[in-house]
């Protein structure tokens, strides 16, 4: 199936050799372009294997890969479509030993990386109530994405001020320590090593280089420097790389992107062709026509001006709350009137909210309505405790240096092995250089002070680690070891031992059997994987891989089903809705208080996020704020956000305190019809 192109679309996907920079407005179809540059690449005569996409979730990734497909009426094999962090892996996978980690290497999650973090912290002095291991995390990931020697970047006085007990390198230093003991990386390393390596490693650089020619560069706005250094060393002249999308859309500082590289891509690449993408192909005119107003206040960007080809006399209706509840009331009547007068499902509304704690008195109200609703970013599947503690064995039995999914599985189920207890073979084992996993196999030698039951305990958990190990590398199936573990460790005896009720047992089993699924169909299945690369064999290794790079994205697809979407506006990019619900512009919530107080980049940024808001609405637009907010008890007055003043005018019908979209007798009557 072809998609038809407009004519700069057209100049983009033919584009001959060489930088090109894509600026794609919201809604211009970039996925579009980027699928049909690939295809025409391949009918060039290009060699898929020659070609390198990449993105920033898995689920753009798989879009991208199916439509591919489809376009090319097959399956293209050996092209790479994936994220930057699936491209590290594959090329830390192919290349451990030049790179100096070890092949059977765990990838760390957060929760694992906050606990090392606290070890780390305490042992070195640090009140972690003043500098918490989630500041000393994000620190340490700003250092990596730098680029800079640990000592340069954690020079400034700043940092030894917010951590005044012990140079803040020093702490560092002995975390990335810690990692590499446990022959385990962090999500930084991913492209961190393999980036270091292309630029230490001739030969290596020059594989890739000989194996990739053309490259594909999905949601470049979102790109930090690391990944940019990443990418580029995978080139040679004439640096044939096609960048594409939004300076506008740039809302992810606060993980490292930096709109400076698209801004200056003409500086790095002089040579390089730019075109602009501005026929807008969700959003109404009107709805365009307030966005581009809003952006037009930013300074540091590349001018774009949006347009649709559907014009209405609709306007955006802005909505003014005596207090947080009103402003959810209004919002919850609004839907039900829309919905019965348009004949609309649940799911074509979304409310949108600057920060997670908004949405609580929507969640009540909408309740109270019997109205369905889904909030984005609640508990993910693989975030649950009994998900954790199987993929905690998994972890273990593929690599014995990790202490950290050990110490998680010690005494589940219970074993008699006290945390005290515990706390005391982590001290032994650091002091003496060794894994846990070592003092726990020559535990009766050690000068450990434990009781008998603990000693029984452990010398019973290594039995079992040995026996399941030893099955799995026999047979090599994961799937029949996983559902052996899973029968082995009886959870459903240990659930009720720790007194939970009949449905808190069921449905944790439930879940654990939908993970036992999840691991069948990913050994035997055929999908492509972004995640693990093409060809990548399906084992223990690679499953856990493949768990560790999951995005949100691939955790939660609701939004197809019929329920009221609510979502920060992070969590919105990339998706559209009939009808949207900008609520919180208020100065302090949107625009952020601490953008007020910075100004400069800080209130752009928040500028570009109200503009990816308002361009998520297809048909219907509308803004609210309140008059006062309730705060830790404390009733405060609210000031209108300041950027409700740089929208046009004529484009706005505002409302305010109980009047709504309906009459309260007509809205009754809605009600009880739903």
């Amino acid at each position: 199936m072809a998609y038809p192109l407009n004519e700069r679309q057209q100049v983009c996907v033919k584009h001959g050799e060489g930088p090109l920079l894509v600026l794609a407005g919201a809604g211009s179809g970039k996925t579009g372009v980027i699928v049909n540059r690939i295809t025409q690449l391949m009918a060039r005569g290009i060699p898929p294997a020659a070609i390198c996409a990449v993105t920033f979730t898995n689920k753009a990734a798989r879009e991208m890969r199916e439509r591919v497909r489809e376009l090319a009426g097959k399956n293209p094999r050996g092209i790479f479509i994936g994220t930057f962090h699936s491209l590290g892996l594959m090329i830390l996978r192919e290349n451990a030993d030049a790179a100096g980690v070890g092949k059977n290497f765990s990838i760390m999650g957060q929760d694992d990386q906050l606990t090392l973090a606290r070890e780390v912290l305490v042992q070195n002095g640090v009140d972690t109530d003043s500098f918490s291991e989630k500041h000393f995390i994000k620190a340490v990931s700003d250092w990596k994405n730098s680029g800079e020697g640990r000592d340069v970047f954690f020079s400034d006085d700043v940092w030894n001020l917010r951590m005044p007990q012990k140079p803040i390198a020093e702490v560092a230093g002995q975390y990335a320590e810690r990692l590499t003991a446990m022959n385990a990386l962090d999500f930084d390393d991913l492209i961190l090593i393999p980036e270091r390596l292309l630029g230490a490693n001739d030969e290596v650089r020059e594989h890739y280089r000989n194996r990739f020619r053309f490259f594909l560069a999905d949601e470049f706005q979102d790109t930090n420097p690391l990944q940019f250094r990443f990418l580029t060393q995978l080139m040679r002249p004439p640096h044939n790389l096609c960048a594409v999308g939004d300076d506008d859309q740039s809302i992810y500082s606060w993980r490292g992107a930096d709109t400076r590289i698209m801004l200056e891509f003409k500086d790095r690449f002089p040579e390089a062709e730019l075109v602009a993408l501005e026929q807008n192909y969700r959003s109404e005119q009107y709805i365009l026509d307030i966005a581009n107003r809003l952006i037009s206040h930013n300074s540091s960007r590349h001018v774009k001006n949006l347009f649709s080809a559907v014009k209405t006399a609709n306007r955006a209706v802005v909505f003014e709350a005596g207090d947080g509840t009103g402003e959810a009331e209004y919002v919850a009547d609004t839907i039900v009137a829309l919905k019965v007068r348009h004949a609309l499902e649940y799911n074509a509304f979304c409310v949108l909210y600057r920060t997670n704690f908004q949405s609580r008195s929507f969640e009540e109200i909408l309740r109270q309505r019997n109205i369905p609703y889904h909030v984005s970013g609640s508990y993910q599947f693989y975030d649950r405790s009994e998900i954790k503690d199987v993929l905690a064995y998994l972890r273990f039995f593929a690599n014995h240096a990790d202490d950290r999914s050990l110490v998680r599985i010690l005494n589940i189920p219970k074993r008699g092995i006290s945390e005290s207890a515990v706390q005391r073979l982590l001290q032994y084992a650091q002091l003496n250089r060794k894994h846990l996993w070592n003092v726990l196999e020559e535990i009766e030698m050690c000068e450990i002070d434990i009781n008998p039951q603990t000693l029984g305990g452990i010398l019973e958990f290594k039995d079992f680690v040995a026996a399941h190990v030893s099955e799995l590398r026999k047979t090599g199936n994961l799937a029949k070891a996983a559902h052996n573990l899973v029968d082995a460790l009886q959870l459903e005896r240990e659930y009720i031992r720790q007194g939970l009720d009949a449905q808190k047992v069921t449905n944790k089993l439930l879940n654990i059997r939908e993970l036992m699924r999840s691991i069948e169909e990913f050994e035997s299945g055929d999908r492509a994987l972004p995640q693990i690369g093409e060809g990548a064999e399906r084992n223990i290794f690679t499953y856990l891989h493949f768990v560790a790079l999951l995005t949100a994205d691939d955790k939660e697809n609701d939004t197809d089903l019929p329920r009221v979407q609510l979502m920060t506006i992070h969590q919105a990019k990339g998706l559209e809705f009939n009808t949207v619900f900008v609520t919180g512009l208020e100065d302090g919530i949107l625009p952020h208080q601490r953008s007020i107080e910075n100004e400069g980049p800080g209130i752009e940024e928040e500028r570009r996020l109200l503009y990816v808001a308002l361009t998520r609405a297809k048909s219907r637009l509308y803004l609210t704020l309140s008059r006062t907010r309730k705060n830790r008890g404390l009733v405060t007055d609210c000031t209108p956000s300041r950027f409700l003043e740089e929208l046009p005018a004529e484009l706005l019908e505002w409302e305010s305190t109980t009047a709504g979209t309906a009459d309260l007798a007509e809205l009754e009557s809605m009600l009880l019809n739903i």
